[in-house]
C-alpha cells in the first residue's frame, strides 16, 4: 500500500513545480492548484513520485459534474488510488493520468479509454470567421450543444454552466441568433494554454466552424505567449485529421477513466 498525503496550506505553493516534468499536460493541474485552491485537493506519496490532484468541480454534468482527478508518476500504484477515491468520492469520479507502467484497474462501472495529447507545433491555417466571446447569458445556448434536446435542462445544470462561463474564456459562432459552435480556453499556466470544450451543432458540421474556432482560439493563445495544447480520444479519427491540418501533433497519451459519472457514450 502506497502512502499518500495530503499537501496543505502554504505547502501547496512550494509543490507545484514538482508538476513542470509533466508539461503540458500538468498545467491543467497547475491551472485549478492556482486558481481554485478552495476546490483542490494535492496529495503526494511518501518519495513525492506519485503527485494527485484532486479538482472538486461544479461544472456542466455532461462534462465535468464530479471530482477530477489527475495522476501524475508511476502508476502501477492505480488500484492503490481508486481504493482511497473510492472511500471518499462513492458516488464518481474520473480520472486523468499521465505517467509510466500503467496496469488498469478492475472494478465494475469502470469505463476507460485513451486520449491523444496534442500541442500546437505551428499553426497552419487561419480563421476565415472571427467567433464571438461568450458569457453567462448564453448558458442555456451552450448547454443545448452539449445535451439531447429532447432532455429537458434543470436549473441546476444551467447554474453550472453559468459558472463555467464565469470562469473560462469561451467562443462560439451564431447563425441567425442561435449558438452554433463553442469552445473554450480550459487552463493558462506555466507557458502553455490547454483548449477544448470544441462542439457544433450536428447541422452546421463539415462547414468549418470547427476549423474556424480551434484555429481562432490557439492564434489567442499564440499572441499573449502560450503554447496552445489538447487531448482528444485516440480513436476520435475525424477530430484528429483537424487538429493535425490545423498544425497539432501528437506528443504522448493520457489514460481517461470514468468511475459511474457516465461522461463516457
Amino acid at each position: 500500500m502506497i502512502l499518500i498525503k495530503e499537501v496543505i496550506g502554504n505547502e501547496v505553493s512550494e509543490k507545484i513545480h514538482l508538476l513542470n516534468s509533466y508539461l503540458p499536460f500538468s498545467a491543467n493541474a497547475i491551472d485549478s492548484l492556482e486558481k481554485y485552491v478552495n476546490r483542490t485537493k494535492f496529495l503526494l506519496d511518501k518519495e513525492q513520485k506519485l503527485i494527485i490532484v484532486i479538482f472538486e468541480s461544479n461544472y456542466n454534468k455532461h462534462i465535468w459534474n464530479s471530482p477530477i482527478v489527475w495522476v501524475f508518476g508511476y502508476l502501477e500504484c492505480i488500484n492503490n488510488i481508486f481504493e482511497l477515491l473510492l472511500r471518499e468520492y462513492p458516488e464518481g469520479f474520473i480520472i486523468l493520468a499521465c505517467g509510466n507502467n500503467f496496469k488498469p484497474p478492475k472494478y465494475e462501472n469502470l469505463r476507460l479509454y485513451v486520449e491523444d495529447l496534442m500541442i500546437l507545433k505551428e499553426l497552419k491555417i487561419s480563421p476565415k470567421r472571427n467567433p464571438l466571446k461568450l458569457d453567462e447569458r448564453y448558458a442555456l445556448d451552450s448547454l443545448t450543444l452539449s445535451t439531447d434536446n429532447k432532455k429537458e435542462i434543470d436549473q441546476s445544470e444551467l447554474e453550472r454552466e453559468r459558472n463555467f462561463l464565469k470562469e473560462r474564456e469561451t467562443y462560439g459562432f451564431f447563425m441567425e441568433g442561435s449558438l452554433i459552435s463553442r469552445g473554450s480556453i480550459m487552463s493558462n499556466a506555466s507557458g502553455y494554454s490547454g483548449i477544448g470544450g470544441f462542439i457544433t451543432h450536428p447541422d452546421f458540421r463539415n462547414k468549418g466552424y470547427g476549423t474556424d474556432l480551434v484555429s481562432y482560439i490557439s492564434s489567442i493563445v499564440i499572441k499573449r505567449g502560450n503554447i496552445p495544447f489538447l487531448t482528444v480520444r485516440s480513436d476520435n479519427k475525424i477530430a484528429i485529421s483537424l487538429y493535425s491540418k490545423i498544425g497539432f501533433v501528437k506528443i504522448g497519451n493520457v489514460i481517461f477513466m470514468d468511475y459511474k459519472t457516465g461522461s463516457i457514450p
